[in-house]
């Protein structure tokens, strides 16, 4: 049996957000080989669940969603949890010191909904989903045990690219930077990235790491490229995951991932 992880925006998906057709028809043909697949995004499980249901692996056994860009795995039929490398909330108000510093405002993802900076004037419009409440909260005075899957920022491309490396410098080593978009900078646990989690599932399915494929666009899939037995950077990736990649397939909206799929022999025409 090979495990097989696929993002989602930029890589399964077309431009329009939709499963493109061409890897639908691929996704099947691997059901059928009783290959493991998992989903890997930064959207919430619910969403995943969603954009994904076309796919209808909430009925396949060996479907997985590696949800929070790694933070934790779910079974896909039955929402069991397999791995979970929650962010502490040490780690979450060092990282409000910091970015505070420079004008950044904080999106904080918890079990229990999501807190924002007291004040925010530009926020991610993430409350439709899984998402149950949003909290506007002061990050030096506010206390609680919600688990945290991941923060963020959400500011301009060019303020992200000018203090991302600043921001590395001055936060400890237990925490995960990452840009999953160009608005988007992400803090996860050090141990809470897709290829973490992606090996981790490969360990308990008991898959060697050279039957393990990751298929990716963007910085957050940088882990999981790394670590899979084969990276596949999609044609529109950034050029530092395609650098890292075994191997770089077509264009997202063609269907580079069923081109991949063939091209390797996993699957047959």
């Amino acid at each position: 049996m090979r495990l097989l992880a696929f993002d989602l925006d930029g890589t399964l998906l077309n431009e329009f957000g939709n499963v493109h057709p061409k890897n639908i028809e691929a996704i099947q043909k691997l059901k059928d080989n009783h290959d493991a697949i998992a989903i890997a995004s930064g959207r919430t499980f619910d969403e995943m669940v969603r954009i994904t249901q076309v796919l209808q692996l909430e009925s396949y056994p060996q479907a997985y969603l590696i949800g929070y860009n790694g933070v934790e795995v779910l079974h896909a039929p039955t929402k069991k949890s397999l791995y979970s490398a929650m962010i502490g909330w040490s780690d979450i108000y060092q990282i409000h010191q910091v970015i505070s510093k420079y004008g950044f405002d904080l999106h904080v993802f918890t079990r229990g909904g999501i807190y924002l900076s007291k004040g925010i004037k530009k926020w991610l419009d993430v409350a439709n989903e899984a998402a149950t409440q949003q909290h506007f909260v002061d990050f030096e005075t506010f206390q609680t045990h919600d688990e945290v899957y991941k923060a963020l920022i959400y500011a301009a491309p060019e303020e992200l690219d000018q203090f991302k490396d600043i921001i590395i410098g001055q936060l400890p080593t237990t925490i995960s930077i990452f840009k999953s978009a160009s608005m988007l900078i992400e803090f996860v646990s050090y141990t809470g990235t897709k290829g973490h989690s992606l090996m981790n599932l490969a360990h308990q399915l008991s898959v060697p790491r050279i039957q393990t494929y990751a298929f990716g666009d963007e910085e957050n899939d940088l882990s999981m490229i790394q670590m899979a037995g084969v990276g596949i950077a999609m044609g529109n990736a950034k050029e530092v995951v395609k650098q890292a990649a075994a191997m770089i397939t077509s264009n997202h909206t063609v269907g580079g991932v069923a081109d991949a799929l063939y091209e390797l022999g996993i699957i047959k025409p």
